[in-house]
């Protein structure tokens, strides 16, 4: 897991980032008073097109990582040294499957606050009651 996290927790903050960012342009808050409207309606559609990218992005790259560290934890030689261990082959599979279905989780949770987050930038209400 430590190898894992390093690299998907910089994806969540680029993700989260790009949420705000797009949550900002949407409402169209005036940061950039005095620029034509075609440079702010390029600026809306490269921020609509990062955050869509990086939605993508995330989920690609989580199964993509969780299949990668399968891989090199059981068959490379960072397996081999793990496998000397004196526990059973089960338990490193299973091991391996917790690790991958923590990260899937944990990358769904940071989508759904991404969500969460667009979702009570474009209504106006908080998130609470927009769930309940």
């Amino acid at each position: 897991m430590k190898a894992s996290y390093r690299y998907l927790l910089v994806c969540y903050v680029i993700y989260i980032v790009l949420t705000v960012g797009f949550v900002l342009s949407v409402k169209g808050v005036d940061v950039t008073a005095g620029v034509p409207g075609m440079i702010l309606a390029f600026a809306f559609l490269s921020l609509t097109i990062l955050w869509i990218g990086s939605l993508i992005a995330l989920i690609i790259l989580t199964y993509v990582l969780v299949i990668r560290r399968f891989y090199v934890n059981m068959v490379r030689d960072e397996g081999y040294l793990s496998l000397t261990l004196p526990v059973s082959t089960r338990m490193h599979m299973l091991s391996k499957l917790l690790s991958g279905i923590f990260f899937i989780l944990l990358t769904g949770a940071v989508l759904v606050v991404g969500f969460m987050i667009v979702a009570a930038g474009l209504g106006g209400e908080s998130i609470w009651e927009q769930l309940y």
